[in-house]
This record gives C-alpha cells, sequence and structure tokens, in this order.
C-alpha cells in the first residue's frame, strides 16, 4: 500500500520510493527499513516521500560514506552537536512527545531521557 500513517502522521510514498525500498538488501533486518521509514518522516516532514528523498537521508550502513550522505563536513559539527541539533528537530516534529521522539530516533525512553539532560533540553513542565 501507498499510503500509511507513521507517528500519527499520514505519508504517501510514490512508487519509485516503493521500488527504491524494495531494491535494497535490508541486511539488519526488518528494523532498518523500519527506522528507515521513520527517518524520512521525521526529517522530511514531507506527505509524500521519493526516492530521491529516501536516497539522500543519513545512513548509517557500512556504505553510507561512499554514498555520499548529506551529513555536515567532518569538523563542522561535533557528534553531539549533531546529535543534540536531531534531538530538537525531532521534539518539535512530534511537539514534545517523549514517547513518539524516542521511537522515532530508535532510542528507548530512558536514553532519550539522558539525552535530554546532557544537553539541557529538559522541558519546562516536568512532565
Amino acid at each position: 500500500e501507498r499510503a500509511v500513517e507513521i507517528h500519527g502522521d499520514d505519508v504517501r510514498f510514490a512508487d519509485d520510493a516503493l521500488r527504491w525500498l524494495r531494491s535494497r538488501p535490508w541486511p539488519g533486518n526488518v528494523r532498518e527499513l523500519e527506522q528507515t521509514v521513520q527517518r524520512a518522516v521525521l526529517m522530511l516532514e514531507t506527505s509524500e516521500i521519493r526516492a530521491r528523498d529516501l536516497e539522500e537521508l543519513p545512513r548509517f550502513e557500512a556504505d553510507a560514506a561512499a554514498a555520499g550522505d548529506p551529513l555536515p563536513p567532518p569538523g563542522a559539527m561535533t557528534l553531539d552537536e549533531i546529535e543534540r541539533a536531531m534531538i530538537e528537530k525531532a521534539l518539535g516534529r512530534f511537539d514534545g512527545n517523549i514517547t513518539r521522539t524516542a521511537e522515532a530516533l530508535g532510542l528507548t525512553r530512558q536514553a532519550l531521557y539522558r539525552r535530554l539532560e546532557k544537553y539541557d533540553l529538559g522541558d519546562e513542565d516536568g512532565g
């Protein structure tokens, strides 16, 4: 099916995106596929995902460097700065919902809370 609901967002996959997803080997199992789709929904903020969108997503497989990831060049940002920026973006995307943010980032709620504390991103209302 081309349209799905992911984390409360209605997302449509263009035919070329479905072909791209089917063409990948997904050596990390279904979880890797799921995380790729979640990253797409989180980062792209669009209602229709195309193959070029998926191809440009930051990937964490061994061949990511060879694939030309759209990450900042080495030295432009530290890993902490990149992680903080992604957490802030995810929190904004999911209106501060910790469970949905953690799921989208592939973290447990406890791991996300530790990072929120590390980067002083705690919420103001205590909950």
